[in-house]
């Protein structure tokens, strides 16, 4: 398996005129993999967390309201469309959790530790 880096940079450059919708998604599966993998962030609280920075993130990356559309309204709807993309993030996630585990051995395994230390803290308490 040999990457090329103009592969890579190519790749990265279709992403720069990617949605709005599709970067918040992949924002979304990135930072709930990184808090998934950080023991000291508990796994009951990676949904609300990915639901807040999809809500966050869908704004500051749309495209701009029409002058047509109140300041309130544009805001309200990219908030909740930012909350949707999140709950769909999470649940896709979830859905497919295992069989990417089960694809990728050593990711398996540090999932599995993070949540057995996560368990045994838990039992301790």
């Amino acid at each position: 398996m040999n990457i090329d880096i103009e592969e890579v940079v190519e790749m990265l450059n279709k992403l720069q005129g990617a949605p709005a919708i599709v970067l918040v998604a992949l924002a979304c599966l990135c930072a709930g993999w990184v808090l998934r993998l950080m023991k000291a962030f508990p796994n009951g609280g990676i949904p609300l967390a990915i639901i807040l920075l999809g809500a966050i993130l869908n704004p500051l990356l749309s495209d701009c309201r029409s002058s047509a559309l109140p300041l309130r309204i544009w805001l309200v709807r990219s908030i909740v469309v930012g909350a949707i993309i999140g709950v769909a993030t999470w649940v896709t996630h979830k859905l497919i959790i295992s069989r990417i585990e089960s694809k990728i051995p050593w990711l398996g395994l540090a999932l599995a530790d993070s949540e057995k230390t996560e368990t045994n803290e838990a039992n301790e308490k």
